[in-house]
């Protein structure tokens, strides 16, 4: 079990008060328990449903066997050909292409919100749960003059989906996105681990309705968008802010993935945010694919045994490559490699790296530097 206990040393072994102090003492060390692979405190027998690691504890089933890793693009094609289950992870980088920005970029939703002038103490309290319990207003101001106006349709990464879907090859996609296009483009063993932005609920009476009619009344007055069944509660959209409760349907589902997967594909994301950036870890035994602007890697990823092929650029250029390469049509070479596993697409993503047009005999750099959000990583 990964768990430490504190152990307390006796106090004095011929006193009854000392060892009533000791067994007291005990009681309350014994409360303090960190769970070691995501550092939470926990009281006893209670789990993390947000590590990969307490999932991992609670699954009966016996950790897989390691299945064959891939070595190439070529690896990366063949294993997409042939897999019968595939769990794909997504994130807002797929939706970008739909005009729906990302959150971090320089042209993202964190960004746009600091252009508006919102009365936010900073751009990520847009979506904290403490905070628009206190003032609602800035983000349903932002959602108002976000969506005036547009609408959004799937984009080839998203067809790409519905592809693997339509193969029978797609086991569960565990997505980010709280934009629904999995669904509009006929993916339906999908899991919206952060909600959805299709509907509404009342804080107060939990009734439902179409975020789209709850945002009228914000564009046409300028107001908070309230309950028409018990009036005074507030309407919230029923994706997930910071700092409230996930979804129990991811926990539940990556213990039956685990043993049926025979391939993980990671896209559009930075893996930033648990418990889906723990899943690479949870599924460390299976072949991994990452489709990404750039290299990324788990957070906790001591026990991450590193993504077998990288493709790097924007996601729908590379689906492109991949459909074409699996038809067994000629398709176009990406930009460049660094390395055999890690292959460049329309331009370079990789920072401080040096691209070779043929396959090197070992790896350019003992090290590979990637700028993260407010860090320098190192990879190996």
């Amino acid at each position: 079990m990964p768990y430490v206990h504190v152990q307390l040393a006796p106090i004095g072994e011929n006193s009854h008060r000392d060892e009533i102090k000791q067994m007291r003492r005990s009681r309350v060390m014994s409360l303090r328990r960190f769970h070691l692979p995501c550092a939470r405190r926990l009281t006893p027998d209670v789990l993390s449903h947000r590590c990969a690691a307490c999932i991992a504890v609670t699954s009966k089933e016996a950790a897989p066997s390691p299945l064959p890793r891939l070595e190439s693009l070529d690896d990366a094609v063949q294993a997409l050909k042939k897999a019968k289950h595939i769990v794909v992870v997504v994130g807002a980088g797929i939706s970008v292409s739909c005009g729906i920005p990302d959150f971090r970029s320089k042209d993202g939703i964190y960004a746009l919100a600091n252009d508006m002038g919102l009365d936010l103490p900073d751009a990520e309290s847009l979506f904290d749960m403490d905070f628009f319990r206190s003032n609602p207003m800035p983000f349903f101001r932002f959602a108002a003059a976000f969506f005036k106006d547009r609408s959004f349709t799937p984009s080839p990464t998203h067809r790409f989906l519905r592809r693997l879907h339509d193969q029978n090859q797609l086991l569960r996609v565990y997505s980010q996105n709280v934009d629904g296009l999995e669904a509009a483009a006929g993916v339906t063993n999908v899991i919206q681990c952060h909600g959805t932005l299709a509907t509404s609920s009342c804080m107060s009476c939990d009734y439902t309705v179409d975020t789209s009619a709850a945002l009228q009344s914000c564009q046409r007055d300028g107001v908070i968008p309230r309950c028409p069944h018990c009036i005074h509660g507030i309407l919230k959209p029923n994706i997930t802010f910071f700092g409230e409760t996930l979804q129990d349907a991811t926990r539940h589902a990556l213990p039956l993935d685990r043993n049926k997967a025979d391939l993980v594909l990671v896209m559009g994301t930075s893996l930033q945010v648990s418990p889906v950036a723990d899943i690479p870890v949870y599924l460390n035994a299976v072949p991994q694919i990452l489709v990404n602007m750039q290299s990324v890697r788990p957070r906790r990823s001591l026990a991450h045994r590193g993504f077998d092929v990288e493709c790097l650029g924007p996601s729908d250029a590379i689906v492109e490559y991949l459909i074409t390469a699996m038809d067994g049509r000629v398709s176009p070479s990406p930009t460049h490699m660094h390395a055999p596993n890690r292959h460049c697409f329309e331009g370079c993503h990789v920072l401080d790296d040096v691209p070779t047009a043929e396959h090197p005999q070992s790896p350019p750099d003992a090290f590979h530097w990637y700028r993260g959000f407010d860090t320098l990583l190192l990879f190996t």
